[in-house]
């Protein structure tokens, strides 16, 4: 997911993600698990996974602070009177 789309029929405007910084963290972590043995009793292994963790934890935080701002500054620019959050989980593709 590389962008946020918001707007209405006539004007659309793109946020950029940082969703793949994230998981490029989370990846690592896997990685280093995987190839370390016995990582979970050395503490410095330990140490830079929990960095890893929370490096993506924080890029996840400040996205969302980000963007819910944004949102509401679009959303004034395009002069909308609300915002409609949706649930797209459950949506079938046809």
């Amino acid at each position: 997911m590389d962008f946020i789309t918001v707007g209405n029929n006539a004007q659309v405007v793109e946020i950029p993600t940082r969703l793949h910084e994230a998981l490029h963290h989370r990846k690592l972590v896997g990685r280093l698990q995987r190839n370390a043995r016995r990582w979970w009793q050395n503490p410095r292994i330990l140490n830079r996974i929990r960095g890893y963790h929370t490096k993506g934890k924080r890029i996840l935080t400040d996205f969302a602070r980000k963007v819910g701002k944004w949102i509401v500054d679009v959303a004034e620019t395009l002069g909308a009177n609300y915002i409609v959050l949706e649930d797209l989980n459950k949506m079938v593709c046809a």
